[in-house]
């Protein structure tokens, strides 16, 4: 949770552990679930409480509209993932996430490293 609120994203650290356990696909996907959406809870109680999450960089509010569309989305996405789920075996679901999960950390060192090396 402590992931959540400081970094701002935790999923790629949560496949790590979830994938290295002998688990169902839909138990990593519903356990995974709970934890996001724990932390996600967290973070609007942490910013309401010591800042506000509300404004873009230049202090203005986000447009109201944004909120049902992103709560669409959310539900959009969980429907349209369930059957892919569903299709996938228990055996090609680990090994994709492993590969997604090190696609994706692959790609944040890559940037972070061309980051730094750049000076910027």
């Amino acid at each position: 949770m402590a992931l959540h609120v400081i970094a701002g994203v935790a999923g790629p650290l949560l496949d790590v552990f979830f994938l290295n356990r002998d688990m169902d696909r839909r138990l990593i996907v519903s356990t995974k679930a709970v934890t996001q959406t724990a932390g996600h809870v967290l973070k609007v109680a942490y910013f309401a409480v010591f800042g506000s999450s509300l404004h873009t960089e230049n202090g203005a509010f986000l447009p109201i509209w944004i909120y049902p569309v992103a709560m669409a989305s959310a539900i959009v996405g969980t429907s349209l993932a369930k059957p892919v789920l569903t299709s996938f075996p228990n055996s090609l679901f680990q090994t994709w996430s492993r590969r997604l999960v090190l696609g994706v950390g692959a790609y944040y060192l890559w940037r972070g490293a061309s980051a730094l090396l750049s000076g910027s």
